[in-house]
């Protein structure tokens, strides 16, 4: 694929990058699951949780999320599901209770559903039509490329400087990409 005159292919592919962001919203969670057992000893079964609720929301809400997401406006709904990420990780990098980190992972499903929503329609429609096979089969790599990069540098930041580290890096990572979208 060859970059267009217009950059297209640069916005596809920092779109992309904000798509690893809304993996990790899983990701951050999936991989630090035993470090955070040790954090939140007396959690039990609602540990689990942690991981899940940010897919309760999608499928709570994922069938209005088009329709709310259009509404809004797709590059306005990415923009601000990176922000309100950006945001949720930050508090959640302190390690809150259980209660406060649970409701925080709903909270992150929003966000967590406007990005997925929006950005395959924002990288549908700044490809050309040569262009956009291509395009969207990256789009559709960004879950698993997430969960490998994950798992290849975030466990071993988390397990040297603790899951809320990894979070706060989350934090950061989702702050940038709405500031260069």
């Amino acid at each position: 694929m060859t970059a267009p005159a217009n950059g297209a292919f640069w916005r596809v592919v920092l779109i992309w990058c904000a798509g690893l962001g809304a993996a990790a919203q899983y990701g951050k969670v999936s991989v630090t699951y035993d470090l955070l057992g040790s954090v939140y000893t007396d959690a039990g079964p609602q540990l689990g949780f942690a991981v899940s609720l940010v897919g309760f929301t999608g499928i709570l809400f994922g069938v209005v999320a088009g329709v709310l997401v259009s509404a809004i406006g797709y590059r306005r709904a990415m923009i601000w599901g990176l922000i309100l990420g950006a945001v949720i990780s930050l508090y959640q990098s302190s390690l809150p209770s259980m209660p406060f980190l649970l409701g925080s992972r709903i909270v992150e499903g929003f966000s967590h559903l406007a990005i997925v929503v929006a950005a395959p329609t924002l990288i549908a429609a700044i490809s050309t039509d040569t262009q956009r096979n291509f395009a969207l089969t990256l789009w559709g790599t960004f879950f698993g490329v997430a969960f490998a990069l994950l798992a290849v540098a975030g466990v071993p930041f988390a397990e040297a400087y603790g899951p809320g580290a990894l979070f706060a890096a989350h934090s950061v990572f989702m702050g940038v990409m709405a500031a260069v979208l």
